[in-house]
């Protein structure tokens, strides 16, 4: 069960006014979680399994188009230092999101206020710092205002100007959570490498047109993995895995963990197509959002299909539609 957090407090010279405080979402976002591993390219390297982030979530509109803005907020040792933690902001773009700002050492909660700057809702952080009094040192509440400068927001809120004395601070209060060790949403990394089958720099895995690993091949007979994602099917573990040739073109592989029994994957949709992204539909363990890029170049259509493996042996691919 979700706990709230202490509400924002007045300060010497800053009052708060009416505050809407709304607890992070719950269910895990596949395509949210997409743009956040895009912003930590060595996380699945850099990070053990116990040591993942988890991230929190809500939906503000802060640019006032009526589309609401993603606001996260990530735990853990990778994205968090002695002053706070990582804050990531996201536009909607159809099913995908790009990237606004990405903020370090933040505290939470985050309060979007009613005041805008370029278009954009000022976002103010809570923070204390030591302040001298006579012969004594004490801590002192204030709050940091990070204003729009047309392109994003500053990316260190700890060094942003404190809200001028005098002022009100309304608006809506996110992740508001009471952060702690059980709460928040696991961020796994795409892809899971098997030591067995690592190249000599330890970072990267190639497999032949069979999916069978072999870090001697020649470049020209080899296809490096760039995604592997474990799923359960009948009560038996699975990874899906797509390896990448030189060209760009992309091959799909099935196996057990570690890429025992690898083998290609029973279906002609993607088999050497250009792969934008895929994605395990949040509603099923063993379903995937797998798009498809109609070329090498950009602009090009991107179709999205969906990728059944709730029988490995069979996977039923179903095209969504093209955008």
């Amino acid at each position: 069960m979700q706990a709230l957090s202490d509400p924002l407090q007045d300060t010497e010279d800053v009052k708060i006014g009416e505050i809407q405080y709304l607890l992070s979402e719950t269910e895990p976002n596949p395509q949210l979680e997409q743009a956040i591993l895009q912003t930590m390219p060595d996380y699945a390297k850099r990070v053990e399994p116990d040591d993942y982030s988890r991230y929190y979530y809500n939906f503000v509109d802060i640019n006032g188009d009526k589309q609401p803005e993603a606001i996260v907020y990530l735990v853990g040792k990778y994205t968090c230092g002695s002053g706070g933690c990582n804050t990531l902001i996201f536009t909607q773009d159809g099913q995908d999101y790009r990237l606004v700002t990405e903020m370090t050492v933040s505290p939470s909660p985050i309060l979007v206020t009613n005041q805008r700057t370029n278009g954009w809702n000022d976002i103010v952080f809570p923070y204390s710092k030591i302040v001298r009094q006579g012969d004594d040192y004490t801590q002192k509440l204030y709050y940091a205002r990070m204003q729009f400068d047309g392109q994003a927001y500053p990316s260190n809120p700890s060094v942003a100007p404190e809200v001028e004395p005098g002022n009100t601070l309304n608006g809506i209060a996110v992740i508001t959570d009471d952060i702690s060790v059980d709460s928040g949403i696991l961020l796994r990394p795409n892809t899971q490498l098997s030591n067995l089958a690592i190249n000599g720099n330890g970072d990267e895995l190639y497999v032949d047109d069979r999916c069978l690993p072999n870090q001697t091949l020649d470049r020209i007979d080899s296809f490096r993995v760039t995604y592997t994602s474990e799923f359960i099917a009948q009560g038996q573990r699975y990874w899906l895995s797509a390896a990448t040739y030189q060209d760009g073109a992309s091959i799909f592989c099935i196996s057990q963990p570690n890429f025992a029994e690898a083998k290609p994957l029973n279906t002609s949709e993607f088999d050497y197509q250009f792969v934008e992204n895929i994605v395990r539909d949040e509603n099923s363990d063993t379903v995937f959002i797998v798009t498809i890029r109609e070329g090498q170049n950009y602009p090009v259509p991107l179709t999205d299909y969906r990728l059944d493996l709730s029988n490995p042996e069979r996977p039923v691919v179903t095209r969504i539609g093209t955008r």
